[in-house]
């Protein structure tokens, strides 16, 4: 049974289809302690150097201290946290 040529699919405006790369950063930061959590991954990727000074590594050290202090628990249970690369 023919039923003829196939039908044309109407092209939909890209701007109504986030992209997936859009979609998973609104996801993220929707998280409760996305800020936290953020902030947290950029102090320790710079923690991490090996060619930082010892004084600029035990400052920035205080600073994630200062941030995650009191809510460890709840940053460690997301998902966000475990992941090794910044978003």
């Amino acid at each position: 049974m023919f039923l003829g040529p196939p039908q044309k699919k109407a092209k939909v405006d890209p701007q109504i289809h986030m992209s997936k790369k859009e979609k998973k950063v609104d996801r993220k930061t929707k998280e409760k302690n996305y800020d936290i959590v953020h902030q947290a991954k950029q102090l320790w990727e710079q923690v991490r150097q090996k060619n930082l000074e010892v004084s600029k590594k035990k400052e920035l050290l205080e600073q994630l201290y200062s941030i995650v202090k009191g809510k460890v628990l709840a940053v460690s249970q997301l998902a966000l946290s475990t992941a090794p690369r910044l978003p």
